[in-house]
């Protein structure tokens, strides 16, 4: 037996990628519903993969992820649309910004300036990624948790995982239990099964929804060009399938889990996108909901982290574009503990 801890977007995907194992599948999840936990508060896009360290896991990942995630789509009939993304550069140096961007992707990713854009929109400069999309995450995820064949078992708390031998021991509910593989993917809760602090203090992402109509039909995700190395994408703006316009996530590290949007951050997402969105006023801004990401703490540039530890593999950090690399990263696991074996 297979046990994948998880029913989010991530371990929906790795049970997928074991649909046709013959092994039992069995996802347990300590919500009552399959993806109640941060898959269900993001933005929804599907990344490109234009902001990646070349060859880094996440830069691999979400680009052979994107392709499959598209054709999973079609095939299981999960709502989504390629709306691409938008790009943009007001001053000199963030034209120099988009021109090393472009320059960074080459080939691997389609990418070009372009000046046909909403009027709604300002820009000195602009770069087109047509491979950028939004998803009904949920419908993601039921899909995959459909065709993997998979055993879903909802209010199961899992407390610990520990090799035994060339099997796994865990405790889940207070009872005790093995399996021949264990697979964490927990989201936030990743690292206390894994045993370590990687994820304090917690990335908070709010976002804000733009409740006055713009003056011109905006059609595309519209993203500040930020520094490779930045840890955040800055304050964007994403639409979602039934046409609502949102603003963000920001990035603060927090201590404890609070999914209150906090007001006073309006003023600071109107001044970034006020750069872009010239006729949005404050009071056009209402406070929408609260994300958090399993953002590996630090400075630098962090890949996902995947830990084996015999049968036992730990997904961890796995962070945007995770969506967007969700299948891909599916396959990998199970490669990677293949090889293991």
């Amino acid at each position: 037996m297979i046990v994948i801890a998880g029913a989010g977007v991530i371990g929906s995907a790795i049970a997928y990628a074991y649909r046709d194992s013959d092994q039992d599948i069995v996802v347990l999840d300590k919500a009552t519903f399959p993806g109640s936990g941060i898959s269900s508060r993001n933005s929804g896009v599907i990344h490109a993969g234009l902001y990646y360290p070349r060859n880094s896991l996440k830069d691999r990942l979400c680009r052979q992820g994107r392709e499959m995630l598209y054709r999973f789509c079609e095939a299981h009939h999960v709502a989504h649309r390629k709306i691409g993304k938008l790009i943009v550069a007001q001053t000199g140096e963030e034209e120099d910004l988009l021109l090393k961007l472009k320059e960074d992707v080459a080939e691997d990713v389609p990418l070009c300036f372009t000046e046909s854009f909403s009027p709604a929109i300002a820009a000195k400069k602009a770069l087109f990624s047509p491979e950028s999309g939004i998803i009904d995450v949920h419908g993601f995820i039921m899909a995959m948790l459909s065709a993997s064949g998979a055993e879903v078992l909802p209010g199961q708390q899992v407390q610990w995982v520990k090799r035994k031998g060339d099997r796994v021991a865990f405790q889940v509910n207070d009872e005790i239990e093995e399996c021949a593989l264990f697979i964490n993917a927990c989201g936030l809760d990743s690292f206390q099964l894994f045993g370590s602090v990687l994820f304090r203090p917690y990335a908070k992402g709010s976002y804000f929804r733009i409740t006055r109509k713009p003056p011109a039909a905006i059609e595309s995700l519209v993203y500040p060009v930020v520094p490779k190395a930045s840890p955040s994408l800055g304050t964007h703006l994403t639409l979602d399938l039934q046409g609502s316009l949102l603003l963000g996530p920001n990035l603060n590290w927090v201590d404890d889990l609070d999914y209150h949007v906090d007001e006073a951050d309006r003023d600071d997402f109107h001044a970034a996108a006020l750069r872009y969105l010239p006729w949005l006023e404050a009071e056009d801004l209402e406070p929408g909901y609260v994300g958090y990401r399993p953002k590996i703490a630090g400075p630098a540039f962090r890949d996902f982290l995947f830990h084996r530890d015999g049968p036992v593999l730990h997904c961890l950090g796995i962070e945007s574009p995770g969506i967007t690399a969700a299948l891909a990263i599916g396959e990998h696991v199970r490669k990677t503990l293949e090889e293991a074996s």
